[in-house]
């Protein structure tokens, strides 16, 4: 429990203490004052967890909308999709057992909640062997990426796997349910089917995530190859960007 939960659970229990005293008025005033705090405090989680740079006012004003209006969507101009997805999954449960493939792809969502937390990335969901993500920013969800696929391969007595990660940028509807925030739309489309044509331990990131000058400063030397691909799906081609480990 942290500090502002403390104050509070502290002010709930001075108000019941007094209730008797209170009028319906005050009930009332009360109730409203508990939902915008509660309301004002899923807001900053958000902004603390994924938006790491100053935000302006339409932003803020959107996500307190999704606060107040459960699963109704809000468009957002701009927002970076990764997925990542453990390579070689299916047969390594097929070769070990469950069991002990989890252990093994539980190792590898350990490095993708890491790599994706270390750059203000969201985690938004799992999907079987692979999780989706949200960034503020392509150079961020870059970064993150580069710190995942630079992890190597995890070996067993039986096998190895690898990561594969896919970007893409643009707009998308943002829905609140659940407690938390996800994502839907085309880019989020596209992002998955990016993410489908990697190989193991690439990243491979659309045109909208790219820059020469942000490639060269977070790649170094490595090198990026680039080719035109038709996505299941998507009626124009798009260019490909890859960065192998």
């Amino acid at each position: 429990m942290n500090a502002i939960d403390t104050k509070m659970n502290h002010i709930y229990s001075m108000f019941w203490k007094n209730s008797t005293d209170l009028h319906k008025s005050d009930f009332m005033l009360f109730a409203l004052f508990i939902s915008m705090f509660h309301t004002m405090k899923a807001v900053m989680g958000f902004l603390l967890r994924v938006v790491n740079y100053p935000v302006d006012g339409r932003m803020l004003c959107k996500i307190a909308d999704l606060e107040n209006n459960k699963n109704k969507p809000a468009k957002i101009d701009q927002i970076t999709i990764l997925f990542a997805d453990v390579e070689g999954s299916t047969r390594l449960y097929e070769k070990i057992g469950d069991s002990d493939a989890y252990e093994i792809i539980r190792g590898h969502f350990s490095r993708f909640e890491s790599g994706i937390r270390r750059y203000g990335g969201e985690i938004i969901k799992t999907l079987g062997d692979g999780m989706m993500a949200a960034f503020n920013s392509p150079e961020a969800a870059l970064q993150s990426a580069l710190f995942i696929t630079s992890q190597g391969c995890l070996k067993s007595g039986f096998n190895e796997t690898g990561v594969k990660v896919g970007i893409h940028t643009g707009p998308a509807l943002a829905v609140k349910s659940h407690h938390h925030f996800d994502y839907y739309g085309q880019t989020v489309n596209i992002a998955y089917r990016i993410q489908g044509l990697a190989r193991t331990n690439e990243i491979c990131f659309t045109r909208s995530a790219y820059s020469p000058q942000m490639i060269s400063r977070l790649s170094g030397n490595q090198h990026v190859a680039s080719s035109t691909e038709i996505l299941k799906g998507v009626s124009n081609a798009e260019e490909i960007y890859r960065i192998s480990a």
